[in-house]
C-alpha cells in the first residue's frame, strides 16, 4: 500500500508540473478559397507574446503595447506565407490523460475491501510537412486491492508509437496502433484482432479497454468508401488483472471459472494454490482486412480477419495435477455490418461468422473446437432533446454443435447506455447496463459527473452484478462497488 501511495502522489505532482505543457493549442482556421493558409494562435500568450488577431477581415499582429493592422488584400497572403501548411513543422509534448479512482466493495463475503486505481498517459506529436507524422505515446497504471487477498501492482507500457505517411487517396501507418473495428457500441462482433485490456474488467469504456498492439496498417480512399488493410506480425494477448485480483476470469477460493459450469467432483479439485500457466505464442501473426462503403444514405462494411484471439481460454486438467493452462486458438472471421437513418433513428446491424472456437468437453475434460457466430443490433436516438443520447442493443452468441460442451452454447443479452447533460450542461449523467435474456445476468452502471471544470471530471458511480452460475454477474456478484474519481483529457 505504502508503493501506491507513492504512486498516487507522484501522479499529481507530475500532473501539476506537467500538465501545462498541453495548454499550448495550435488552431487551424481556414479558407476554403485558400486552403493553404493557416494562423497558429497560442492561447497561453500574455501581454509580453507577439499575438495574431483576425477581426473582420482584418490581421493584427503585435503586443498589447504595439498592434500592427493589414487590411485583407494581397498583402495579408504575402506577409503569412511563414505559416504555410504546407511548409510548417508542428510538435506538440505533454500529459494526453491523468485519471485517479478509488473504489469501496459493497459485499464483504470475499473479504476485499477497496481497489484503487491511477493512470497517466503521456504523447508526444510531430507533424514536418503535409505527408509525413509520427506520435510516441507511453502510460503508466497503478492497481491497488485491499483486503484479503491484496496485491499491489504499477505497470508500465507503450501506447500508439507509430510514423505516417499519406498520400492523396492512401494512408501507410507503422508502428503500434490501436484498432477497434465495428460499429456496435461496447461489444462489436467485428472487433476480434484488437488487444482486450482485462485489468479492469468492463468498468471502463470501450476505448480504455484495449491495448496499442505491433502493426503495419494501409488505407485505401475511394469516393465515399475505404480498403482498410492491417497486418499484425507479432501477437499481443491480453492484459489480464493479477491472479489475486477480483477481476481475474478464475477464481480458486470459489471455485469458479468465468463463463462455464464446472461439474462439482471437478471444482472441488480446485485449490486457492492450483497452478495458473499463462504463456501466449509471441511470434504468431494476424491479418485483417475491412471495405467499408455508403451507398444512398446506407453505410455498410464487409470484414475477414485471421489470427489469435487475446483473450485466453483456460483448459482445466486433473491430471497428473490440477492446472489451468491458457489457450489462443486461431480463429478465422467472417462477417460484416451496416447502419442507416430512419425518423430520427440510426439502426445499426453487426454479425460474424467465426472458425475455431475451443470449448470444454462435458465428458472429456479436453478442449474441442466448434464453430459460432457473433451478431448485434442496434438503435440510437436523441429523445426530446438533442443533447441527450439513448443508445439500445440485442445481441447473441452462438456456438454450433456444442451439445456435448461445458461451455454456454447460446447468450443473449440487451444491452444500452444514456448520457443525459443536465444544469446548464455543467453536469452529465451516464447510465450503462446488461440484461441475460436467457440467464439471470444483469450489470447496472450509473454514474453522475461534474463536466464544467474542463478537461477535468469529478465522477461518483456505481457497478452492480448479479446473475446466474456461469454469467458474468454470477461469477461477480460479490463484486459489486461504488467509485469516486477525477480524469482529465487534455
Amino acid at each position: 500500500m505504502k508503493n501506491y501511495r507513492l504512486f498516487t502522489a507522484s501522479l499529481v505532482v507530475g500532473y501539476l508540473f506537467c500538465g501545462p505543457l498541453m495548454a499550448e493549442e495550435v488552431i487551424v482556421i481556414e479558407d476554403e478559397s485558400e486552403a493553404e493558409e493557416m494562423i497558429i494562435i497560442d492561447d497561453e500568450a500574455t501581454v509580453d507574446d507577439e499575438v495574431i488577431v483576425v477581426d473582420d477581415g482584418e490581421l493584427s499582429i503585435g503586443s498589447d503595447e504595439e498592434i500592427i493592422t493589414l487590411e485583407s488584400d494581397e498583402s495579408i497572403q504575402d506577409d503569412m506565407t511563414m505559416f504555410s501548411s504546407s511548409e510548417r513543422e508542428t510538435f506538440s509534448l505533454g500529459i494526453e490523460k491523468a485519471w485517479l479512482e478509488y473504489s469501496a466493495l459493497v459485499e464483504d463475503s470475499q473479504g476485499v475491501d477497496s481497489l484503487s486505481y491511477g493512470h497517466v498517459a503521456v504523447k508526444a506529436e510531430w507533424k514536418p510537412g503535409n505527408q509525413w507524422e509520427g506520435q510516441l505515446q507511453a502510460r503508466i497504471d497503478g492497481y491497488s486491492q485491499d483486503g484479503n487477498p491484496s496485491w499491489n501492482d504499477i505497470d508500465l507500457d507503450y501506447g500508439d508509437n507509430w510514423i505516417r505517411y499519406r498520400g492523396d487517396n492512401a494512408r501507410l501507418t507503422v508502428g503500434t496502433q490501436t484498432i477497434i473495428w465495428g460499429r456496435i457500441d461496447e461489444i462489436p462482433p467485428s472487433d476480434r484482432l484488437s488487444t482486450i485490456d482485462g485489468n479492469r474488467l468492463n468498468m471502463d469504456d470501450l476505448q480504455d479497454r484495449r491495448r496499442s498492439r505491433p502493426t503495419l496498417r494501409a488505407e485505401f480512399f475511394g469516393e465515399g468508401s475505404k480498403l482498410d488493410l492491417i497486418y499484425m506480425p507479432t501477437f499481443r494477448e491480453a492484459e489480464l488483472a493479477d491472479v489475486d485480483s477480483i477481476w481475474h476470469p478464475i477464481d480458486r477460493v470459489r471455485q469458479q471459472v468465468l463463463g462455464i459450469e464446472l461439474p462439482a467432483a471437478v471444482a472441488a479439485t480446485i485449490t486457492p494454490n492450483t497452478p495458473i500457466i499463462n504463456s501466449a505464442p509471441d511470434s504468431d501473426d494476424g491479418v485483417g482486412l475491412r471495405f467499408s462503403s455508403n451507398y444512398e444514405g446506407l453505410e455498410y462494411a464487409l470484414t475477414a480477419q485471421h489470427g489469435r484471439q487475446t483473450l485466453p481460454y483456460f483448459s482445466y486438467s486433473v491430471v497428473p495435477t490440477p492446472t489451468f493452462t491458457a489457450q489462443y486458438p486461431r480463429t478465422t472471421a467472417v462477417g460484416g455490418d451496416l447502419a442507416f437513418e430512419n425518423e430520427g433513428i440510426t439502426w445499426r446491424f453487426e454479425a460474424v461468422y467465426l472458425s475455431d472456437l475451443p470449448g470444454t468437453h462435458s465428458i472429456t475434460g479436453y478442449t474441442d473446437d466448434v464453430e459460432g457466430a457473433n451478431w448485434a443490433a442496434g438503435m440510437e436516438f436523441y429523445p426530446g432533446d438533442e443533447n441527450i443520447r439513448v443508445n439500445l442493443q440485442i445481441a447473441g452468441n452462438h456456438l454450433f454443435d456444442a451439445d456435448n460442451l461445458l461451455d454456454r452454447d447460446e447468450i443473449y443479452n440487451f444491452n444500452g447506455s444514456a448520457e443525459i447533460p443536465f444544469a446548464e450542461e455543467a453536469w452529465r449523467a451516464n447510465i450503462r447496463f446488461s440484461v441475460g435474456l436467457d440467464k439471470e445476468d444483469i450489470y447496472f452502471n450509473p454514474e453522475i459527473a461534474f463536466v464544467d471544470w474542463e478537461p477535468h471530471e469529478i465522477y461518483l458511480e456505481a457497478h452492480y452484478y448479479d446473475g446466474d452460475e456461469g454469467t458474468l454477474g454470477g461469477f461477480h456478484e460479490d463484486h459489486s462497488l461504488i467509485s469516486a474519481g477525477w480524469r482529465a483529457s487534455f
